[in-house]
């Protein structure tokens, strides 16, 4: 039986596109996977930064 790796950080967008059972269940719905890329990096690009988010909340404080 494999180890599992316990990790508190999100997996990244390349691991989670290239894990065997995500690609089983983007071809059972039909989903290209390099679309499907495209559009989470184009969303990813439009949202505020974390870094951004922070600052703000300070400003407010």
């Amino acid at each position: 039986m494999g180890s599992i790796e316990v990790d508190n950080r999100e997996p990244s967008l390349d691991s989670l596109l290239s894990d065997p059972i995500c690609l089983a269940l983007m071809r059972y719905d039909r989903l290209d996977p390099e679309r499907v890329r495209r559009s989470l990096r184009d969303q990813a690009r439009r949202l505020p930064s974390r870094r951004a988010q922070r600052a703000g909340a300070n400003r407010k404080s």
